[in-house]
């Protein structure tokens, strides 16, 4: 969505706009703005951020947000904590405004977030923009503040407020630190400034800009750094009319058309790097205004109302698919132009690996087969082996570049021929190794240990209470909003309309082990969580019925630390709207294979990271992702043997 700001006209076009229409100025000294139509009366806002939200040097009543709050009924409340950068150290105690964040209510409409604090003395790194680290980052610690928000506080509106200008305080060489300022690092506040902007695009926040609104450190601020009386009304006429741009949710929208999709999506060039996409306008009922590309179902660039973008960062010799969407002023997301593009190979190497020894058998039970065999070796001069395909069970399968493995969901007393490839990094691929024929074991007689089972059985209202046929009592107390949860029909179903999940314990020993559950997704959203520890720590896949082609499931994990949702796989699966699907997740040491009515649709290997911090959690539950048509039918989790 385009977020709209008074700031983005020069001042002369913003005197005609106040003469003719009775717009505020963004700046223009103490006078009161006159009116505006409102719908803020009673919407609670919050600020978060330093001392420029605290307001420091200014009394309640000359506090810029308590004068705005008076003019158009707002509920501030106000998170400033002065001195503080965004990012911790690193050293001592974390004191970071991003430290702050479980202090923040979950009940405001509108969240705001000052992209302040990064005094050059700190030497604060400014980081990427797509950072995700909180120690001695800036742009991780922003990144990570937004998607708290968001996460916690689903359909709140986010406001990222650029920093005033500066010219205040003694720096290292003894002058005034300016707005141009460099710490360390060769950054100044200009540079953190224009890093907020990237941030807040990236994440489709509105943009109210400080920096441009005419508040001059001499003359507005007592000390260079924070607002006095005359500049708090600056900022208070500023606030007053970029307030009333907003679009609270809910309030009428007028155009609800989308775009069309983009035509002709092409690749122009590609390296093993990069690859360069175009495509042909999209049209719209009113007027496309920028366009978003996504990567293997990610969104990665916001790149404008452009017909280019190249996307970088990419793996050499890897199939990508990208999607491209228009979207219009409203925020009206249009369908999808795909295209699935494979980076090149380095040049020079095109000499496949050798082929992998026979494998050999470790061991074997009714479902699954370890195998180990002799490594690869790469031509001298090749690019490296970089992984290894099994083939001969269920499907194929590619592992990293470890020499022993273990294919699970086969079927019992099943015959199996397996062969091992090699692949560089280049994208060559061995030929086949020998194969090594063996049979599953038969089932073992009673089946697999089960750890959890829920029929959901029992009567209609709240599921709080239920009684799970394995003994465990369901507490709806593990979910974000417990009231949504209930049982209708002896099934599960959620109620409300944002994305909640809800937990189980399990009598589990490790976090090896099978999570199945029979889902009627009727809205195409919903899912199955495994290796959860709390709510706050927890991996699961649901259906996206809007995803690209290939990327209609998909697997995500919390983060215990940030609250970020944070997608790392996806794969194939037609869903079934008016019917049902059973989805089961195995589990075995570092690797999580996701199947959809028998057929593997994803093979994930946690990282070292991953395995750390979910590898042993038991826990299972099911996920809600903002619809409430989808219900479940039955939970279990089992052993894998």
């Amino acid at each position: 969505m385009v977020k709209f700001t008074l700031n983005a006209f020069p001042m002369n076009q913003l005197a005609l706009l106040s003469s003719r229409y009775g717009i505020p100025l963004p700046g223009g000294g103490g006078s009161t703005p006159p009116p505006l139509p409102s719908n803020l009366e009673g919407v609670e806002v919050v600020l978060w951020g330093n001392s420029i939200f605290f307001g420091q040097d200014l009394t309640p009543e000359q506090h810029w947000i308590n004068q705005i709050a008076k003019l158009n009924g707002i509920k501030p409340k106000i998170f400033g904590y002065p001195g503080q950068p965004w990012s911790f150290s690193g050293t001592g105690t974390d004191t970071s405004i991003y430290s702050k964040r479980t202090l923040l209510p979950k009940t405001g409409k509108i969240y705001m977030l000052y992209s302040g604090g990064n005094d050059p003395r700190n030497n604060i790194l400014l980081g990427n923009v797509d950072d995700t680290a909180v120690v001695n980052n800036f742009s991780g610690s922003f990144n990570s503040a937004i998607t708290y928000i968001k996460t916690n506080v689903p359909g709140a509106i986010i406001v990222v407020v650029i920093s005033l200008p500066r010219n205040g305080g003694t720096g290292d060489d003894g002058l005034p630190i300016k707005t141009d300022t460099k710490n360390k690092n060769g950054d100044s506040l200009l540079s953190f400034n224009a890093r907020a902007r990237e941030i807040a695009f990236k994440h489709d926040c509105y943009v109210w800009d400080l920096s441009g609104i005419g508040v001059d450190p001499l003359k507005d601020m007592g000390d260079g750094v924070h607002p006095n009386v005359k500049g708090a009304a600056k900022i208070k006429n500023s606030g007053y009319g970029f307030l009333a741009t907003i679009e609270l949710p809910g309030a009428p929208t007028g155009d609800t058309t989308a775009p069309s999709a983009p035509g002709s999506l092409t690749s122009l060039a590609k390296t093993t790097t990069t690859v360069n996409l175009a495509w042909t306008a999209a049209t719209d009922n009113v007027g496309v205004t920028g366009y978003k590309v996504y990567r293997n179902g990610t969104l990665i660039a916001s790149p404008g109302n452009v017909l280019t973008y190249q996307a970088t960062g990419l793996t050499q010799s890897t199939a990508y698919t990208f999607t491209v969407r228009a979207v219009d002023a409203k925020g009206n997301e249009g369908p999808a132009a795909t295209l699935s593009v494979t980076t090149s190979a380095p040049a020079g190497d095109t000499t496949a690996p050798s082929v992998p020894g026979q494998p050999t058998l470790v061991s074997k039970t009714h479902n699954s087969v370890t195998i180990s065999w002799t490594a690869s070796t790469d031509p001298a001069g090749g690019t490296g082996v970089s992984n290894y395909i099994i083939e001969g069970g269920v499907s194929s399968v590619t592992v990293g570049t470890g020499t022993q493995t273990t294919i699970s969901g086969l079927s019992p007393d099943t015959p199996y021929n397996l062969t091992v490839k090699a692949r560089d990094v280049a994208g060559n691929i061995s030929a086949a190794s020998p194969a090594l024929a063996v049979r599953t074991n038969t089932a073992p007689v009673g089946g697999p240990t089960v750890y959890y089972e829920n029929s959901f059985n029992g009567a209609n209202g709240s599921a709080d209470g239920q009684v799970a046929e394995s003994g465990q009592t369901t507490d709806t107390a593990t979910a974000v909003t417990p009231a949504n949860w209930t049982i209708n029909t002896n099934r599960m179903k959620y109620i409300g309309t944002t994305g909640d999940r809800i937990l189980m314990t399990t009598s589990a020993a490790s976090g090896d082990y099978t999570t199945e559950a029979q889902i009627f997704p009727a809205g195409g959203k919903a899912g199955v969580v495994f290796r959860a520890a709390d709510g706050t720590e927890y991996m699961w896949v649901r259906f996206d019925v809007a995803g690209a082609a290939g990327e209609e499931l998909k697997m995500y994990k919390k983060h215990e630390t940030t609250a970020a949702n944070t997608q790392i796989a996806a794969g194939p699966a037609t869903i079934n709207t008016a019917g049902s699907h059973i989805v089961k997740v195995v589990c075995a040491a570092d690797n999580v294979k996701v199947f959809v009515d028998g057929v593997q649709a994803i093979n994930y290997t946690l990282t070292a990271d991953e395995q750390a911090k979910y590898g042993n959690n038991t826990g299972v539950g099911l996920y809600a992702g903002g619809e409430n048509t989808s219900t479940w039918e039955y939970l279990k989790a089992y052993s894998n043997t």
